[in-house]
């Protein structure tokens, strides 16, 4: 598989509230937040799927930016085997809801999908 590159992963804890959630998944170098000691993962969509979901497009939820992270469902990447390829490893992103998978060593995301194109590293 191609070379894994490095990226600092941005943490939060289920403590935190929504309005810092917010805050750091609209850094646009930001494309998922990693839960803190634990391999769960939230992106944009979870949210979207939260608030139109569970909190029914915000009627009736007041306060909404001082609630916490915990009301999120974190999800866990796909575990793959470190010798996959790089267009298996593709194929399997496209197999899962959230397009993330994980080896015992990297995090593979969308974003390093587009880098590796771009950067001609296939």
């Amino acid at each position: 598989a191609a070379e894994p590159t490095s990226k600092k992963i941005v943490t939060c804890s289920r403590d935190d509230n929504i309005e810092d959630i917010l805050r750091l998944l609209a850094d646009e170098q930001i494309e998922f937040l990693m839960l803190e000691n634990e391999s769960g993962v939230l992106d944009q969509l979870s949210l979207i799927e939260k608030v139109v979901t569970d909190l029914n497009f915000l009627e009736e939820v007041d306060n909404f930016l001082e609630l916490n992270a915990s009301i999120f469902e974190f999800y866990t990447p796909k575990l793959i085997p470190e010798k996959l390829s790089f267009s298996e490893i593709c194929k399997v992103m496209l197999q899962v809801k959230h397009p993330y998978v994980m080896t015992t060593k990297r995090l593979w995301t969308p974003r390093d999908v587009l880098d590796i194109l771009l950067g001609g590293g296939i």
